[in-house]
């Protein structure tokens, strides 16, 4: 789990029933019976603010929002990805060539936005992808992005680095089909 998302989660009161409603995916299918996030949109927004913002958390390096493709990824020894997300980000990228740009520096570190579409000079896409199995609920991919937001919306703020400063941006979370089946948002046909 990454620095920031893990700090975040452990000051949100996520937890219900034994399970955290945002790393768990029992604590995800329990969400969908009941409704309930456990905590509000607000405090979701506060936390990442607070954390994001802090000294030791606050995005940095020369890097932040360089729009850039990598191309490369790891492979184990039977010739499969090593982590099916990171291949199928450098497809994604390598498949649409212009305006699609992947792991772009958000925070410092391996903080990075997954895949950027610049879609025209005043709009930009972030999207978090998620690979066919995943660990990361929908719940965490949608904190994950709105955690990729805030750091650039700091960056900004704090005039921490000088990047462009796109009028729109939107917020999509890319994952295939069984994804979707494994987390009950769509039926299993």
């Amino acid at each position: 789990m990454k620095g920031i998302l893990k700090e975040v989660i452990s000051h949100l009161q996520s937890n219900k029933a034994k399970y955290c409603r945002i790393t768990h995916k029992r604590g995800w299918l329990e969400y969908l019976k009941d409704g309930d996030l456990v905590f509000t949109a607000q405090e979701l927004h506060q936390t990442l603010r607070k954390i994001i913002d802090s000294d030791h958390m606050r995005p940095k390096g020369n890097k932040l929002f360089c729009l850039r493709r990598k191309y490369n990824f790891t492979m184990k020894a039977d010739k499969s990805p090593y982590r099916t997300e990171e291949a199928l980000e450098r497809f994604i990228a390598i498949s649409n060539e212009g305006n699609f740009y992947n792991q772009i520096p958000i925070g410092g570190g391996k903080e990075s936005i997954d895949i950027g579409i610049k879609e025209n000079d005043s709009k930009f896409i972030f999207v978090e992808l998620k690979p066919w199995s995943s660990a990361n609920s929908p719940l965490y991919a949608l904190v994950e992005s709105l955690k990729n937001l805030i750091e650039y919306r700091i960056i900004h703020e704090r005039k921490i680095k000088d990047i462009r400063q796109f009028k729109e941006l939107d917020l999509i979370i890319l994952a295939p089909k069984k994804y979707y089946q494994t987390y009950n948002l769509i039926d299993n046909k």
